[in-house]
C-alpha cells in the first residue's frame, strides 16, 4: 500500500489519467517551487492546465490510437486541504501499424541529487507499435528510445516554460519521496533500451 501524500511547502503532485483497452492508466509528476510566488492553488491550476496543453502536443506521436486521456491534476502538496486542480483532456495518442501487447512499457528513470531509497524516481510509457520492438522481443529500437526520451523531456520543459511564463513562480520538474516528504529535483533522465512492463488496472 502506497503511503498518504505528505506536506511538501513548495512541492506539487498530480498526474495524467488515460485508459486504454478497458484498463485505467496513470502516469504521475512532481514540480517544486523555486522561491516565492503565486499562491498554491494558482500555481497547482497552471500546471494542471499546462500539462493538459503540452501532453497530447509532445506524446500523441509516441502513443498508440487506442490509448485515451481523461484528465491531468496536480495536488498543492503544501496546503493539505486545499484539492487537486483539474484540467480535462480529449484525444489519445495518434501512432499508427500495429500495436504492441498492453503491458509492454518503454522504462524512463529520473535521477535526483540526493541519494538513497526512495530518492529517485520512474516513468513507464506506453510503447505504441509492433515495429517499435526489436526482433529479440527484449529492446527498443534506437529511433523510439531517442523520440519518446526526447517528448517526455520536451513535455516537462514545456510544463515548467509555461507555468513561469503565466505566473510569479518559478517551477522545475522533481520526485516526490513520500517516505522523505521532499521534492527532489531532477538532475537528468534515461529512458531503458530493456523493455519493461506495467500493471493496469481495469475500470470499475
Amino acid at each position: 500500500m502506497s503511503l498518504p501524500l505528505p506536506v511538501v511547502p513548495n512541492g506539487f503532485w498530480g498526474g495524467i489519467r488515460m485508459n486504454m483497452d478497458g484498463a485505467n492508466i496513470l502516469n504521475t509528476f512532481g514540480f517544486l517551487q523555486v522561491g516565492a510566488g503565486s499562491t498554491p492553488a494558482t500555481v497547482a491550476a497552471a500546471i494542471a492546465s499546462a500539462m493538459a496543453t503540452a501532453w497530447p502536443t509532445r506524446m500523441n506521436a509516441t502513443f498508440p490510437t487506442s490509448l485515451h486521456y481523461s484528465e491531468a491534476f496536480m495536488y498543492p502538496l503544501g496546503d493539505p486541504t486545499l484539492p487537486a486542480a483539474v484540467a480535462t483532456m480529449t484525444g489519445g495518442g495518434n501512432a499508427g501499424a500495429t500495436q504492441a501487447p498492453d503491458q509492454v512499457c518503454a522504462l524512463v528513470t529520473h535521477v535526483t541529487g540526493v541519494r538513497g531509497r526512495g530518492r529517485n524516481g520512474r516513468t513507464y510509457l506506453v510503447v505504441p507499435t509492433s515495429s517499435d520492438i526489436q526482433s529479440d522481443g527484449k529492446t527498443l529500437s534506437g529511433s523510439y528510445v531517442t523520440a519518446v526520451g526526447t517528448a517526455l523531456s520536451n513535455f516537462l520543459s514545456d510544463v515548467a516554460a509555461s507555468v513561469n511564463g503565466s505566473t510569479t513562480a518559478v517551477i522545475e520538474p522533481a520526485i516526490l519521496s513520500r517516505t522523505h516528504a521532499a521534492m527532489n529535483p531532477i538532475v537528468f533522465s534515461t529512458t531503458q533500451t530493456i523493455i519493461a512492463t506495467q500493471r493496469r488496472r481495469l475500470i470499475r
